[in-house]
């Protein structure tokens, strides 16, 4: 599939590739054994990740493309992909343990309409994992504009339309940071051996206006709801990425430069052949100047 910029695809690098990813895999906890249901999957990379270790993942997105893709790519016994919209899922009323949606409700604005289905399809001890950018945050960027979000919300926006449907909501704030690794060599870390944790100045952590929310739901005072710390780490090297994106915008930069002197000399030429055929009095000439 093609990144126009409406959908995450799993061939995007860099940052983008990290928030996404880790928006899956912190719902790993929550989902273990559980039938869930994935809103607006996309081309369906996530609901593979969630297919690893839930008992059922049900992907639903509202393009064709996306589930044509997702359903010959992505193939397991214990995930399917329908075709649907957020206002109308095409899954049994109390059917789901778990919705996942991430960055979906920024897309539309029947925010109430999508959570009232949401809240139909979920069991009643089921939980709402849903993620969404922080108005605040992108508005405070000039010139920021995303022509695929119809209605953003801030922190408090959120909070309030979450708490409507659901009688706990815990709101948790994602962004990027920095980070140095250092392992032994020649040997495979995974995910359950542990790292030591340091901070400069042995200053804390705040999370303070983050880009986005990552919020969860539910009806039942589920104790490890409450809070999520959870770091991501990929093998891919960011700096190696922004290296090479430097290295063309200065190509792309300097291939315009040429383009731009070609066109001055050739917008010269035309106005001194101008001159000849008009007879332009020497002290009525207009001078081109670059």
């Amino acid at each position: 599939m093609e990144f126009t910029g409406e959908r995450y695809i799993s061939t995007e690098q860099g940052g983008i590739r990290y928030e996404h990813l880790h928006r899956y895999f912190a719902t790993l906890p929550f989902i273990q054994g559980k039938d869930v249901l994935d809103i607006a999957c996309g081309e369906g990379y996530g609901s593979l990740i969630l297919s690893k270790y839930a008992s059922s993942v049900i992907g639903v997105d509202i393009d064709s493309e996306c589930i044509e893709f997702a359903q010959s790519k992505y193939v397991r016994e214990n995930i399917k992909f329908l075709k649907g919209s957020c206002d109308e899922i095409p899954v049994e009323s109390l059917s789901i343990d778990v919705v996942v949606s991430f960055e979906t409700i920024e897309h539309h604005d029947q925010h109430d309409e999508m959570l009232e289905e949401i809240k139909r399809i979920l069991k009643p001890d089921g939980i709402l994992i849903i993620s969404s950018p922080n108005k605040d945050y992108f508005a405070s960027i000039p010139d920021h504009y995303n022509p695929f979000h119809v209605k953003e919300l801030n922190y408090q926006e959120i909070d309030i339309l979450l708490n409507k449907y659901f009688k706990y909501v815990f709101i948790n704030g994602q962004k990027l940071v920095v980070n140095s690794l250092i392992m032994p060599m020649n040997k495979k870390l995974y995910q359950s051996e542990n790292f030591e944790f340091y901070h400069h100045d042995d200053l804390v952590f705040e999370m303070i206006n983050p880009p986005y929310f990552f919020i969860l739901c539910s009806d039942l005072n589920i104790e490890k709801l409450k809070q999520i710390n959870s770091l991501y780490l990929d093998n891919e090297d960011i700096y190696e990425q922004i290296f090479k994106l430097l290295k063309s915008y200065i190509k792309l930069i300097g291939e315009l430069r040429v383009i731009e002197q070609s066109t001055f000399n050739k917008m010269r030429n035309l106005w001194l052949k101008l001159k000849k055929a008009l007879k332009i009095p020497e002290e009525k000439r207009i001078f081109f100047k670059k």
